[in-house]
């Protein structure tokens, strides 16, 4: 078989196509930018483009020809040559006709040609580290597993297909409504607060799809009662109070309570499937997790890129900042937070909800919106104007460019010994590494 992959780079295509090599099939691509699945797309010998045209799937094609074609959320498929090309394909060779799909219908073919039984991680916050906690409890254990993980962790590889395993575990997002096409045997959920209202306009819409989701689970469901009394679904559904497991989640030795939460969450899937029930052990070994890309992944010492670019997930970032600097004796040292928003429409959901999120910072450096799937009848919120909805106390707020007069400022503040988190999910992270890659060859640091 071959596929080629519109978006090849993306963070949930970019696993799918190194999952499919592991499988031993023909896997080409394209995109129109590099990322960091770079590397591992091309030590896998797949082909890539990124010029997205039409000209190398043309070429592809002809010398040989594709059986499936799989596009990212992030195209039009009314006007992207690629789809277009595949679209006439099929049109002028109806004995010829090459599959047309998103991700999830053929990660759902290979799960079921697999007989795999599906682990789907869902929620609003925290699926990609709970993923890969579960992955790093299956690996410590010595217990085969295939999976799938939005993100690099740091101790192993986005995505894997071992032979001898019986469970496939995967991020599953909810972002255009992509976890509707899964029936998993077992759901973890890991949060819940309203997002992606791009995609559901609602609040109610967005539980009411969690809801149909947990309906489809196979066998049970786990997640915290904080979120589940949210949905109405309560079949074959475990319930963990986090205020009485306190003391339980108090001895995971992992910063961040959102960190810890998950971990529990992670400890209680493998107990349940029967795989490994000391829970001393479990919290043992999940303690020893060493984490994953943009989850508050050290660059260099004291300067972080993360994720965050929810309020919930920006004041628990936060939260674990000041539990590292505690537990590191770093009492004189500053919290210093690069921001970029992630999306013009969403910031009309969230922005009163900024005000005591960055609580516990010291320096704020607010940027412009990272703009993409936007609504083009809403007008583009300044960062000056965002950066007006956060609570000032305590702190002091900037709004900057991400240039080298930025960087200057940063500079001086890592001499300090302060800590620095470039937070988002836009362009800010390539920012933070540059940064640091001239930090480390200019003898800065």
């Amino acid at each position: 078989m071959h596929i080629y992959i519109s978006g090849i780079c993306g963070s949930g295509l970019a696993p799918l196509a190194s999952l499919a090599c592991d499988l031993g099939i023909k896997v080409s691509g394209s995109d129109i930018c590099e990322s960091l699945a770079i590397k591992v797309l091309r030590d896998k010998n797949i082909r890539i483009d990124f010029s997205q045209d039409g000209g190398f799937i043309r070429q592809v094609q002809t010398e040989d020809p594709i059986d499936w074609f799989i596009f990212t959320s992030a195209i039009d498929p009314k006007t992207h040559p690629e789809y277009q090309f595949i679209k006439q394909w099929n049109k002028k060779n109806p004995e010829k006709q090459i599959r047309i799909s998103k991700r999830s219908q053929f990660l759902n073919f290979l799960i079921k040609k697999n007989n795999l039984k599906l682990i789907c991680v869902v929620g609003t916050h925290g699926k990609t580290t709970t993923t890969a906690m579960l992955v790093w409890l299956f690996q410590q254990f010595k217990i085969a597993v295939s999976y799938l993980v939005g993100t690099n962790p740091l101790f192993t590889k986005s995505a894997k297909y071992q032979k001898s395993s019986q469970y496939f575990v995967y991020e599953c997002d909810e972002f255009d409504r992509n976890f509707l096409d899964f029936e998993p045997d077992y759901t973890v959920l890991t949060s819940l607060d309203y997002d992606h209202q791009d995609t559901y306009p609602s609040q109610e819409d967005y539980f009411d799809a969690f809801n149909t989701f947990l309906s489809k689970t196979r066998v049970w469901s786990l997640g915290w009662q904080k979120d589940l009394q949210k949905l109405n679904t309560f079949e074959n559904v475990y319930i963990f109070d986090e205020l009485i497991l306190k003391e339980y989640l108090d001895k995971i030795n992992l910063n961040g309570l959102h960190n810890r939460q998950n971990a529990y969450l992670a400890i209680q899937c493998f107990a349940k499937l029967g795989l490994w029930t000391d829970l001393d052990d479990l919290r043992s070994t999940i303690s020893g997790f060493p984490g994953t890309q943009r989850r508050f992944e050290k660059l260099i010492n004291f300067v972080f890129t993360d994720y965050a670019h929810h309020p919930t997930e920006i004041a628990a970032t936060i939260q674990l900042a000041q539990e590292f600097r505690l537990k590191n004796n770093l009492n004189n040292s500053k919290i210093v937070v690069v921001y970029q928003p992630h999306q013009n429409t969403r910031q009309y959901q969230v922005r009163r909800d900024y005000k005591d999120c960055f609580n516990g910072v010291d320096y704020l450096f607010w940027t412009d919106t990272y703009l993409t799937r936007e609504n083009l009848d809403l007008e583009i919120l300044s960062k000056t104007e965002l950066a007006n909805y956060v609570n000032q106390l305590g702190k002091q707020v900037f709004t900057v460019d991400l240039n080298q007069e930025l960087s200057s400022k940063l500079q001086e503040f890592i001499k300090n010994g302060d800590i620095v988190i470039f937070m988002g999910a836009g362009t800010i992270d390539d920012y933070a590494r540059s940064f640091v890659k001239n930090l480390i060859e200019t003898s800065v640091f």
